[in-house]
């Protein structure tokens, strides 16, 4: 019997949550396709079909779980519009008075009093706009009477000394490149609207000096999730010098786990440039079907990590060929159950990592099992994309059952994928970087950001403190965990 209470880890519930959710998702689907089939058997036409999911016997369940119905809110007055919560945005009281000469009452000519702590109130969500301020520093110096010692009172710490921009300045630009995707043409832009003339040369110039203070903990950053027992690896294109029509396309490598993220951007997506990132590493690598995952994974020269690979790549291969080859749904149903055998698996042990593991052997093992038999008896059309599907879950059968060894090893590579999407929203706004130094500095902030954001930590926030303990102390490291 699945108990979510036993589930104490607020990151695990999450994960439940969404693969409750799309096993939802895929039953409605499945509950459309049936209703409509039976439909077509019938002889009835499609206007007929009722496929709607069982709500009125989910909601009844929900309510005899959660006792007697509360009261319904107030409706809305206008339908999917009603007020949020916002307990992010500081609270700011206006107080709205009579004017003097609005204070005669209309009954007797009398003087209105303002009745103590009676007011009548509401909420509105309004805007700040932002603003660019020159701040003049006056530094006071001091002397002895003797002449002989003069002192000048220290002034706010600056990425580039005697520069003309603050350190809240600099946070400010990499965090509107890096998470909001904003280039730094489009930002001195929007400067210019409030009043600020600026370059976007000035505006790099603060990145490349925020890196180089920064670049200890990025390294470190990086040598930390090596060491980690289990991470998750992919990798997408990057532009570097894009006007270069020789070779203009490289390559962003991700490594990632639940509490960090690692970029770097390197000149291709060759075997050498995978050894240089993951050639060291000596736990469990989750990757799709990429050659040079697995190349490095079976080196003969010196024991490699061990490879799982992604369920959700086969997924993906097989929706693709569903339409043209009807052989397809057996296997997307059964990669279906799998998901729903892990949910109910997390529902019921929680972090008991041996009983999570012989439960995925006693209930997942046997359907594995009937898959593999399954691809092995297809036959024909080896060319076709359906043929080529199976060789793919035939070629890649240790690394998608190593989930049934390990407990720690998840169904697919989604993590990676996730962290990589920052990357290519950036990648299609600002057209990646110019040059080497530019892929260096973004593979750097992106890390240290996105680490940031991963960890539930507000990233602007934690630039800034680690730009300061740099500052303070060069050398410093400084992780949002």
């Amino acid at each position: 019997m699945l108990n979510a209470e036993k589930i104490q880890d607020p990151e695990k519930l999450r994960r439940v949550a969404v693969l409750l959710d799309q096993e939802v998702d895929r039953l409605q689907k499945q509950v459309r396709d049936l209703s409509f089939e039976i439909a077509r058997l019938r002889g009835e036409s499609i206007a007929q079909v009722d496929f709607s999911f069982p709500s009125q016997a989910l909601q009844k369940a929900l309510e005899e779980t959660a006792g007697p119905p509360s009261p319904p809110p107030p409706r809305p007055s206008r339908p999917g519009h009603g007020p949020r919560p916002q307990e992010r945005l500081p609270v700011v009281e206006k107080v709205h008075k009579l004017p003097e000469g609005h204070r005669d009452c209309k009954v007797c000519g009398g003087h209105l009093e303002a009745m103590t702590g009676q007011y009548e109130e509401s909420e509105e969500v309004t805007v700040t706009e932002r603003s660019y301020t020159l701040l003049v520093h006056r530094r006071q110096k001091y002397r002895c009477r003797c002449n002989g010692n003069v002192t000048t009172a220290p002034g706010s710490q600056k990425l580039i000394a005697s520069g003309r921009y603050s350190l809240d300045f600099a946070v400010h630009v990499a965090v509107q490149k890096y998470l909001d995707h904003l280039p730094l043409e489009r930002q001195v832009e929007m400067m210019a609207r409030e009043g600020l003339v600026t370059t976007s040369q000035a505006l790099w110039d603060q990145l490349e000096a925020a890196a180089g203070l920064l670049q200890p903990t990025y390294e470190k950053l990086g040598k930390w999730l090596l060491d980690q027992p289990l991470v998750h690896a992919d990798e997408t294109g990057w532009p570097v010098n894009s006007l270069d029509t020789k070779k203009p396309r490289w390559t962003a490598w991700c490594v990632c786990n639940d509490r960090a993220l690692w970029f770097r951007i390197a000149s291709s997506k060759s075997e050498a440039e995978g050894r240089r990132l993951l050639g060291q590493y000596r736990g469990i690598v989750v990757a799709d079907g990429y050659k040079v995952y697995k190349n490095l994974a079976q080196d003969r020269e010196r024991p490699g990590y061990q490879l799982a690979h992604c369920w959700a790549h086969v997924l993906r291969k097989f929706r693709d060929t569903e339409t043209n080859d009807p052989r397809s749904r057996w296997l997307l149903e059964r990669i279906g159950n799998l998901y729903a055998i892990e949910r109910e698996i997390l529902l019921e042990v929680g972090a008991d990592a041996a009983l999570h593991l012989a439960l995925r052997q006693q209930r997942a093992g046997p359907l594995v099992e009937e898959i593999r038999q399954w691809a092995l008896a297809q036959g024909g059309l080896r060319r076709s994309d359906f043929g080529k599907a199976v060789a793919y879950v035939l070629s890649h059968w240790s690394g998608l059952t190593l989930f049934l060894q390990d407990a720690a090893v998840p169904l697919d590579n989604n993590p990676a994928e996730r962290a990589l999407r920052g990357l290519v929203m950036g990648r299609k706004n600002h057209y990646g970087s110019r040059s080497q130094r530019g892929a260096d500095v973004s593979a750097l902030l992106y890390s240290l950001l996105g680490t940031a954001k991963v960890c539930g930590l507000n990233p602007g926030i934690y630039l800034r403190q680690a730009l300061l303990a740099a500052l303070s102390q060069p050398g410093a490291v400084t992780f949002p965990f």
